[in-house]
C-alpha cells in the first residue's frame, strides 16, 4: 500500500523482513506483526487525481495476527473508523479470525475482507467466501473475482466495472477496460465471461436485501444499474457497522496482486470520522455521548465547545530517538502541539513536547491535529495505552470532563508468567525502567515484585507474548537470571469475607497524617454488571439503609484484571473539596486495593473473580487533610486483612486457565489427537469438523444461496499437490488446562508428522480440585531439568540396548517409544524412577524379536548399568574400580520388584499410547537416499557409519526429533551433515527436494543433529552432578532443593536461608566466570 501510495520506493516483504510497518527486530526475524504501527498516506496520489477528484488521507493501522497479541488489535479497534480483514484463502477463516470479527461487531465498525494468498498451493476463493457466510455470520457480497490462467492466479476481475487486472510475474499491472477484458477471457478462458454477469447479478440481488433504496432502483431498472449506484448502495450497506453483509475482495499481497483496487475500495466504501456515528463515554456517573457532554459542560461553565479537545492514547511505544511516543486519534476539537493536557485515567495534568506524524520508524513534525486525525506525541511521563486526554480552557476541574473517559481498555487476564533476579543494584533498576516502559506500551504485560525472593514477576498473554516481551528486555543488556515461562494460576475467595477496617496513624513518605477505610471480598456476581446498582440498594447492602439522599453516598467502580473494586464514600465531605476530592480519594483507595491483589494468600498467586467493597465512613473515618499515600496504604492493608482472614478460614480457592484449543490435522491422526487431549487431565473434545466438505450450513445463512464462484482445479502441477488435495483434514475443538497445552505444539508435530496447525485463546479460569492439585504439586519440573532426565534416560536405554544385544533398529524403537511416553503421560515424571521406564520399553520390543529377552535378562543388564562398576555411571577420564559382581547382584526378593515395576509401567505406558507401538525409522531410507545420490561412491563406508551416527545421536536430543519430523527429513539431514563432516561433494542444485524435503525444515534439523554435543557440554558445566551417574529421582529433587522450589504447581515458594545461600553461591560463580 505504501510503495503504491508513494510513501516508499521499495516493495516490502514480510517473509523478507523488510516491510515498512514491521520495523522491530523480532517482527523482522520471524515475519509477523507484533506490536500495531500507525501511518498515514493519500490515496488517490495527488498527482494522479483529476480535475473532480480529490485525495483522500487514509490513516493506516497494521495490526498483529497472532492470538498472543490479540490485546493490541482489540485497544485498536475503539480508534477505527473502518477496517480490512485480511484473510488467509488456504486456511479459511480462523479461530483468530473470528475473535477478532467479533470485537469489531461490538465497535460497530464497517469491514471489508480481503482473500489473500491466492497464489498459494491449495488456496480456494470459494471456499473462502462460503467460510465467511458460515463462520462469519456474514452475507458475503463478491465485489472481485480471481482470473486464472490454467491453475495460475494472475490478476483480479472487477465485477461493478466488468473490468480487469492482470499482473505478470514481474509486477506489472495491465488494465483492461470492458472490451478487451472480454476478448482476452474470450482467447484464454471464456467460462470467466459468463461468471462475470453472474456475479454482478447476484451481487445486486444480494444488496437489494439490505438496501430498500437499491431494491427500488432494481424494480425499476433491473440489473441495469450504474456502476455508481451500486457503489453507494455497498457504502450504505455496510456503514452501520452490523456485519450483515461484506464486501469480499481478491488477491495475493506476495505478489502485489488486488493492492491498487483494495485501496481504491477503501476510498469508495469505508465512511470518513464524520459519516460515523457519535461516541459513547464513561464518566463519573454514568455513560452519555461525546458530543452532548462537551455542549452540557461548556455551557454550563460558559466557554466555547471549540476550546475543548479529546483524543484517546491507542498505542504507547519507546523510539530510540524520541523516548516514549504515544499514539493519539482524536474524537473532537483540534489538539495543539503545546496545550496542556488532563489524563482523566491517571488523573493528572500532561504537556507533550512534540507532535508528529509517524511513518513506522519515521518522524514528521506537525502543530496540531484535526478530528479523526492520528499522530503521536512525545514527552508524556505518565501516559499508557488506553488513556484518555481532555484539553480545555477551564481550569477548574470539578466538571465531568475531568472523568471523561473513552472506551477504556478491557485488559484480557495473565495466563504465563516468568520470573527475572537482577544481580545487582544497578540492573535492577534498569530492569524495573525497561518493565515500566514495557508496561506503558502494553497494558497486557504485567509485572510485580517479590519483596521477599527478590524477584521480578511479568506476566503475559501467552507463551509466545513473554518470549517477544524478555526479547525486548534482554536489549537492555540487563545482568539477570531469567526463568522459565510458566502458567499463571488465580487465587479467588469462595465466600464473602468479615469487615476489615485499619487505620494508618503514621508518617508516609514524610507526611504525617491519619487515614482509615473499611474493606471486605466476595466472588464477583455475574450477574451484575458493575455501577449499575441503584445508590439505594448499594446503602442498603453496604450496612447504612438509613441514609436518605444520593448526595449521602459517593460511588465509584473499575475493573482490572478480572476484579470488580469499588469505593464507597458515607456522609461525604464537602467543606472543602480541594482538601477533600471525592474521586481523588476513592482513586487512590482503589490503587491500594489493586495493589494488595497482586498477591494472592494461598500460593502468591494474583486475584481473579473477586468483587471488593472499600467503604470510607466520613463519620469516623476522616481525621483531616491526609496525602494520596495514607488513602491508598489504608486500602491496601484493610484489602490485605481481609484476605488474610479468609485464607485462615479457608475461604481462598485457586483457579487455573482453561483454553479454548482449534486443532487441525489429518483424519488420519485425528484419533490419537483426541485420544491424547482426552488423557491430559480433563480435557475435553467438544466437536469434529470436516474442513474438506467447508462450511457446515449451521447459523442464519443457508449456504446454498450464497453466491461463490468455482476454483479452477482441472489440473494438478505436481505430485506433492495431489497429496496436500487428498489429504482430508480436521478441525477439532477442545477445551483442555493451559498447563497442559503449554509446549503442546511440540507434541503434536510427532502425533501428526508435523501436519497440523494450533490455535488457543482463554476460555475460563477453573476452580482446581483437590485431586487435581495434587497432581499439579508433584508434576512440575522446570525444562532444563527435563531435557537432562530426558537425555539421559535415552543413554540409558542405548546402552542396555548394546548390552542385550539388541538389533540397533530394535533399541531405537524402544527410545521413540519411551519419548512418545515422556509427552503422552498425564502422571507427573517424578511418580517412576527414571531407568524403571527405560527398561519398560526395552521390555515392549525386545520380548517380540527373533530373539526374545527375558525379563531376568532385562533386570541384569539395568543393574549392573546402574552400578559403580559400569562406565556409564562413570566420567571418562575415571579409573574403572575393581570389578565386585556384589554390587550389582540382584537377589529373587529385588528382582520380583523390579518385574512388578517393569509390568505396571509396561501396561501404563501402553495405555498412554493407546496401544500404538509401531515406528517408522528413517535409517533404511537413508541407505537408500546414499544410494540415490552421486558423492555416495566416493567415502561409502565413511558416510554411511557417519549418517547411522547422527540418525542414533538425534534419538538422545531432548527436542525429540524422532517425533516432530518425519523419518524422510530425518534421513536427509543425516546424509547433509554426513556428507560435510567427510567433505562428500553433494550435488549442486537443492538435491532435498526430491526426496520432499523443504529447505527450512532441512536446516533446523541439520543445525538440531549437530549441538547436542555442545548442549551436553553446557548441562555438565551448569549441572555438574549429571556426572556422578545416572540421573534419578533423588538427585532431581536435592537440585529442586538446590533451586528453592518447593511446590510444584509453578510458584517457586523458597526457605530464605536456602534462597540467600543460593543468590550468593550464584553471585560467586558469575564472578568467577566473569575473572
Amino acid at each position: 500500500m505504501l510503495y503504491y501510495a508513494g510513501n516508499t520506493r521499495h516493495l516490502g516483504n514480510v517473509d523478507h523482513g523488510d516491510t515498512v510497518t514491521d520495523f522491530l527486530p523480532m517482527e523482522r526475524e520471524r515475519g509477523i506483526t507484533i506490536q500495531s504501527a500507525a501511518i498515514s498516506f493519500n490515496w488517490p496520489r495527488v498527482e494522479d487525481c483529476g480535475p473532480t477528484e480529490e485525495a483522500k488521507t487514509i490513516n493506516l493501522i497494521d495490526t498483529p495476527g497472532h492470538q498472543d497479541f490479540q490485546y493490541e488489535v482489540l485497544r485498536c479497534m475503539p480508534v477505527l473508523d473502518g477496517a480490512v480483514c485480511v484473510m488467509d484463502s488456504v486456511k479459511g477463516v480462523e479461530a483468530h479470525t473470528e475473535r477478532v470479527w467479533t470485537a469489531a461487531q461490538q465497535y460497530q465498525i464497517p469491514r471489508l475482507i480481503f482473500v489473500n494468498k491466492l497464489d498459494r498451493d491449495g488456496a480456494s476463493f470459494r471456499k473462502s467466501v462460503l467460510d465467511i457466510a458460515s463462520r462469519l455470520k456474514a452475507w458475503p457480497l463478491v465485489c472481485q473475482i480471481p482470473w486464472w490462467t490454467g491453475d495460475d492466479f494472475v490478476g483480479v476481475i472487477d465485477v461493478i466495472k466488468r473490468v480487469g487486472y492482470k499482473w505478470t510475474s514481474g509486477g506489472t499491472q495491465k488494465f483492461y477496460n470492458r472490451d478487451s477484458l472480454r476478448s482476452a477471457l474470450g482467447s484464454e478462458n471464456p467460462s470467466l465471461i459468463e461468471e462475470i454477469d453472474l456475479a454482478r447479478e447476484q451481487l445486486i440481488e444480494g444488496l437489494c436485501e439490505v438496501d430498500d433504496e437499491l431494491a427500488m432502483e432494481f424494480a425499476e431498472h433491473g440489473t441495469n444499474l450504474s456502476d455508481d449506484t451500486i457503489k453507494l448502495s455497498i457504502r450504505r450497506a455496510i456503514g452501520d457497522g452490523s456485519g450483515k453483509v461484506a464486501p469480499v475482495f481478491a488477491g495475493a499481497s506476495l505478489r502485489n496482486i488486488g493492492v491498487e483496487p483494495l485501496l481504491d475500495a477503501v476510498v469508495d466504501y469505508l465512511p470518513s470520522p464524520q459519516e460515523r456515528p457519535p461516541i459513547e463515554v464513561r464518566t463519573a456517573r454514568g455513560t452519555r455521548k461525546l458530543e452532548e457532554l462537551i455542549a452540557h459542560e461548556t455551557a454550563r461553565s460558559k466557554q466555547s465547545a471549540a476550546n475543548v479537545a479529546v483524543a484517546s492514547v491507542f498505542k504507547v511505544i519507546s523510539d530510540p530517538h524520541r523516548g516514549m511516543l504515544s499514539f493519539v486519534r482524536v474524537y473532537h476539537g483540534t489538539l495543539q502541539r503545546n496545550a496542556n493536557m488532563w489524563n482523566s485515567n491517571q488523573r493528572i495534568a500532561e504537556k507533550p513536547l512534540a507532535m508528529m506524524q509517524i511513518l513506522a520508524n519515521k518522524h514528521n513534525d506537525i502543530p496540531h491535529l484535526k478530528v479523526g486525525g492520528i499522530g503521536a506525541l512525545a514527552g508524556l511521563k505518565q501516559a499508557r495505552t488506553g488513556d484518555t486526554l481532555i484539553i480545555s480552557a477551564e481550569k477548574a476541574t470539578d466538571t465531568m470532563l475531568k472523568s471523561m473517559q473513552i472506551r477504556p481498555a478491557v485488559i484480557p487476564p495473565a495466563v504465563t508468567f516468568i520470573s527475572i533476579e537482577p544481580f545487582s543494584a544497578t540492573h535492577e533498576e534498569v530492569l524495573a525502567k525497561a518493565l515500566t516502559d514495557a508496561s506503558r506500551e502494553d497494558p497486557s504485560l504485567r509485572w510485580m515484585k517479590d519483596e521477599k525472593a527478590g524477584q521480578y514477576i511479568v506476566s503475559g498473554m501467552g507463551l509466545l507474548h513473554l518470549e517477544v516481551a524478555i526479547d525486548n528486555l534482554k536489549k537492555y543488556k540487563i545482568d539477570a537470571m531469567f526463568g522459565t515461562i510458566q502458567v499463571d494460576f488465580k487465587e479467588c475467595v469462595t465466600s464473602q469475607t468479615a469487615p476489615e477496617h485499619y487505620v494508618v496513624d503514621r508518617s508516609v513518605a514524610g507526611k504525617a497524617a491519619k487515614a482509615a477505610c473499611a474493606a471486605f471480598i466476595e466472588p464477583v456476581d455475574v450477574d451484575q454488571e458493575p455501577g449499575n446498582e441503584e445508590w439505594s440498594d448499594r446503602a442498603a447492602r453496604l450496612g447504612f439503609a438509613e441514609l436518605e439522599s444520593p448526595e449521602e453516598l459517593h460511588h465509584t467502580s473499575i475493573e482490572r484484571d478480572g476484579n470488580v473494586v469499588n469505593a464507597t464514600i458515607i456522609h461525604p465531605v464537602l467543606d472543602d473539596p480541594k482538601q477533600f476530592d471525592l474521586d481523588t480519594v476513592c482513586h487512590n483507595l482503589q490503587n491500594g486495593a489493586i495493589a494488595a491483589l497482586y498477591r494472592g494468600p494461598r500460593k502468591g498467586y494474583p486475584l481473579y473473580n473477586c468483587n471488593i467493597e472499600i467503604i470510607l465512613d466520613c463519620t469516623k473515618d476522616y481525621f483531616g487533610p491526609a496525602s494520596p499515600a495514607h488513602y491508598q496504604q489504608a486500602g491496601y492493608h484493610a484489602v490485605r486483612n481481609a484476605l488474610k482472614n479468609a485464607h485462615e478460614r479457608q475461604m481462598v480457592g485457586l483457579l487455573e486457565p482453561v483454553m479454548k484449543a482449534n486443532i487441525v490435522c489429518p483424519e488420519a491422526s485425528a484419533a490419537q489427537v483426541r485420544h491424547d487431549l482426552s488423557s491430559r487431565h480433563g480435557g475435553q473434545v467438544l466437536e469434529t469438523e470436516d474442513l474438506n466438505e467447508g462450511a457446515s450450513g449451521e447459523g442464519e445463512i443457508d449456504l446454498e444461496q450464497v453466491y461463490a464462484p468455482p476454483d479452477p482445479y482441472e489440473s494438478v502441477s505436481s505430485l506433492r499437490e495431489q497429496k496436500k488435495g487428498a489429504t482430508r483434514m480436521l478441525r477439532l475443538k477442545a477445551r483442555v488446562p493451559l498447563k497442559d497445552m503449554l509446549n503442546y505444539d511440540q507434541h503434536l508435530r510427532s502425533l501428526t508428522e508435523g501436519r497440523h496447525s494450533i490455535q488457543m485463546e482463554l476460555d475460563t479460569f477453573e476452580r482446581v480440585t483437590a485431586n487435581r492439585e495434587k497432581l499439579l504439586n508433584l508434576g512440575f519440573l522446570p525444562d532444563d531439568l527435563q531435557d537432562v532426565i530426558f537425555y539421559t534416560t535415552q543413554c540409558l536405554t542405548q546402552a542396555a540396548g548394546v548390552l542385550l544385544q539388541l538389533p540397533q533398529s530394535v533399541t531405537a524403537q524402544a527410545s521413540v517409544i519411551l519419548a512418545r511416553y515422556w509427552l503422552a503421560e498425564p502422571r507427573p515424571l517424578m511418580s517412576n524412577e527414571f531407568s524403571d521406564v527405560s527398561a519398560a520399553c526395552i521390555y515392549i520390543v525386545a520380548k517380540l524379536g527373533s530373539r526374545p529377552r527375558s525379563p531376568r535378562d532385562i533386570s541384569n543388564v539395568y543393574a549392573y548399568l546402574l552400578s559403580s562398576n559400569s562406565s556409564f555411571t562413570r566420567d571418562k577420564g575415571a579409573q574403572p574400580p575393581v570389578n565386585d559382581p556384589a554390587s550389582y547382584y540382584l537377589s529373587e526378593s529385588d528382582y520380583f520388584d523390579f518385574h512388578s515395576r517393569v509390568l505396571a509401567l509396561e501396561a501404563r505406558i501402553l495405555y498412554a499410547l493407546a496401544f500404538d507401538t509401531h515406528v517408522a525409522l528413517p535409517h533404511a531410507l537413508a541407505i537408500t537416499y546414499l544410494q540415490t545420490l552421486e558423492f555416495c561412491n566416493q567415502p561409502k563406508e565413511a558416510i554411511s557409519r557417519r549418517t547411522v551416527e547422527y540418525l542414533n545421536t538425534a534419538l538422545l536430543s531432548p527436542q525429540m526429533l524422532y517425533l516432530t519430523h518425519q523419518p524422510n527429513m530425518l534421513a536427509v539431514a543425516a546424509v547433509y551433515n554426513a556428507a560435510r563432516d567427510v567433505d562428500a561433494r553433494m550435488p549442486e542444485c537443492e538435491w532435498w527436494e526430491v526426496f520432499d524435503v523443504e529447505r527450512e525444515e532441512l536446516g533446523f534439523l541439520v543445525v538440531a543433529m549437530r549441538s547436542l554435543e555442545g548442549w551436553v557440554r553446557k548441562q555438565r558445566d551448569e549441572l555438574p552432578w549429571i556426572a556422578d551417574g545416572m540421573v534419578n529421582r533423588k538427585a532431581v529433587q536435592g537440585e529442586l532443593e538446590r533451586r528453592g522450589i518447593r511446590d510444584g504447581n509453578g510458584s517457586q515458594v523458597e526457605d530464605e536461608e536456602a534462597a540467600m545461600m543460593r543468590k550468593m553461591d550464584e553471585k560467586m560463580e558469575q564472578i568467577e566466570a566473569r575473572s
